[in-house]
């Protein structure tokens, strides 16, 4: 039972990694595309760059294995 306990934490966590990875890596595609093409306004300069920034970092922390 515990072998089986283990298997199903493996697969939750590899499903919550995948789920994590569709909805961040679209996200800061977009955030990244902004902030390259579109001209930013004085009042948030880099606001778009930093929230790609704090995407990306999030989309790495996924990634990594434990």
């Amino acid at each position: 039972m515990n072998d089986v306990n283990k298997e199903l934490r493996k697969q939750a966590a590899l499903l919550l990694k995948v789920l994590g990875v569709m909805i961040v890596l679209p996200g800061f595609l977009i955030t990244a595309a902004l902030a390259i093409f579109v001209p930013p306004t004085n009042d948030g300069k880099y606001a778009s760059a930093f929230v790609s920034l704090i995407l990306f970092v999030i989309f790495f922390a996924l990634l990594q294995d434990e």
